[in-house]
C-alpha cells in the first residue's frame, strides 16, 4: 500500500522533524523546500503521486500560494488533499481560500500532525478512482473538441449560404456536467463556487450537442473568468418542448485583471430586473464585426465568428437578465428541432 506525504517547507529543521514523526507512523516521505521543487517531482516522477501534501506558505522561489494554483491547473494532480502548515495569524481563512483539506498553525504538536494526516488521508483505491475519472474527462474533452473542430470547419462547406448541423438526440445533463468539469479548476482559483441544477423531468434534447456545448462553454468561461468570489449556477429545464439552459452569476466581484466583456447588452436601469434577448432575427442587429467584417457573437461576447450562424441553425436565442443588485443570468432558450431541419442563415 503506497502512504506517502510530501513535505514542502523551507525550515530544514521542522522538514525533518515533521518526516521523522510520520515515517515512525509508517509513511514513507518526499522532501521539498520550496513549490517549484515540489511541482518538478509531481510532474517528473514515475512513481505513484502522494496520497497527502503538507505545504508551507511562505517560502523562498515559489510560495505556498503559487504552488497550490499549480496544483489546480493540472487536473491529475489538483485532488491530492493538501494541508497547510503556517505561522499566520489568518492561516484558517487563508486554507479555505485555497480549498485546502486542513491547516495546522504553527507551532503545533506531533500529536496533531498525525491526527490531522490520518483524518483527511487518501488511500490508494479513492486516488486510483480519481484518476481514472480524470482520465475519462480528458478522453471526453478530446473527443468534445475534435468533434467541435469538425463542427466548426462546416464554414467552409457553405452551400447556398447554409451551415449544416448534426442534430441526434442528446443528454443535456451530460453536457452539462462535462463542460463544468472542465471549467471547474478555474473556478477554484478564483474562489467561484460552481453549483450545477438540473430538473427532474428534463427529457433528452434533439439538437447538434457540439454547437451546444460550444455556446454553453463561453457563456460559462466568460463568467468564470470576469468573476472572483460568489457562485455560478448552471440549471437546466424544459417547458413545452422548449428547453432553457441558464448560467447566473449570484454575488462576487469583477475580476480586476479581466480584459474580457462578457456582455454587448445594455439593460435599461430600473428597480425591477430587466431582460434582454439576442434571436435570430435581431442577431445581425446586434452582432459587432471583427476586422473581416464577419459577425462575431451577437451580445454574449464569445468572439467567435459563427455565433450568429450557430444560434440560427439551432433555431435558438439567448436571453439575459440583469439584476439592479449585482448578477446576470444568460439563458441558452432552445426549442427542438426537427430531424430534417436544416436552417438558413444570414
Amino acid at each position: 500500500m503506497n502512504k506517502t506525504v510530501l513535505i514542502i517547507e523551507d525550515e530544514t529543521e521542522l522538514r525533518e522533524m515533521l518526516a521523522s514523526t510520520l515515517k515512525l507512523e509508517g509513511y514513507s516521505i518526499i522532501e521539498a523546500s520550496n513549490g517549484q521543487e515540489a511541482i518538478d517531482y509531481l510532474n517528473t516522477t514515475d512513481s505513484a503521486q502522494p496520497n497527502m501534501i503538507l505545504m508551507d506558505l511562505m517560502m523562498p522561489g515559489m510560495d505556498g500560494w503559487a504552488f497550490r494554483s499549480e496544483m489546480l491547473r493540472d487536473p491529475l494532480i489538483a485532488y491530492i488533499p493538501v494541508v497547510v502548515i503556517s505561522g499566520n495569524s489568518n492561516v484558517t481563512r487563508v486554507a479555505k481560500s485555497m480549498h485546502a483539506n486542513a491547516h495546522l498553525s504553527k507551532p503545533f504538536s506531533m500529536e496533531a500532525l498525525v491526527k490531522t494526516v490520518k483524518t483527511h488521508w487518501l488511500d490508494d483505491s479513492a486516488q486510483r478512482q480519481y484518476t481514472q475519472t480524470v482520465i475519462e474527462t480528458m478522453q471526453t474533452v478530446v473527443n468534445r473538441l475534435s468533434n467541435l473542430i469538425a463542427t466548426l470547419l462546416q464554414q467552409a462547406a457553405f452551400t447556398d449560404d447554409r451551415l449544416l448541423v448534426n442534430p441526434r438526440p442528446f443528454d443535456t445533463k451530460d453536457l452539462i456536467t462535462t463542460i463544468a468539469g472542465e471549467h471547474r479548476a478555474q473556478a477554484i482559483k478564483n474562489n467561484t463556487d460552481l453549483e450545477i441544477s438540473i430538473a427532474d423531468n428534463l427529457a433528452p434534447l434533439y439538437g447538434d450537442p457540439e454547437v451546444v456545448g460550444l455556446i454553453l462553454n463561453n457563456l460559462l468561461e466568460d463568467s468564470i473568468n470576469t468573476m472572483m468570489g460568489g457562485e455560478i449556477e448552471i440549471s437546466a429545464y424544459t417547458d413545452e418542448g422548449t428547453h432553457y439552459i441558464a448560467v447566473q452569476n449570484i454575488g462576487g466581484t469583477l475580476h480586476t485583471e479581466s480584459t474580457m466583456n462578457p456582455v454587448n447588452f445594455t439593460p435599461i436601469a430600473s428597480d425591477e430586473p430587466q431582460t434582454s434577448s439576442t434571436k435570430p432575427e435581431d442577431a445581425k442587429g446586434a452582432a459587432s464585426s471583427n476586422a473581416s467584417g464577419r459577425p462575431t457573437a451577437p451580445g454574449v461576447g464569445l468572439g467567435l465568428t459563427l455565433v450568429r450562424e450557430i444560434l440560427t441553425s439551432l433555431q435558438a436565442h439567448i436571453e439575459l437578465q440583469s439584476d439592479p443588485n449585482g448578477g446576470n443570468t444568460f439563458t441558452l432558450v432552445l426549442p427542438e428541432l426537427s430531424q430534417s431541419k436544416q436552417a438558413r442563415v444570414g
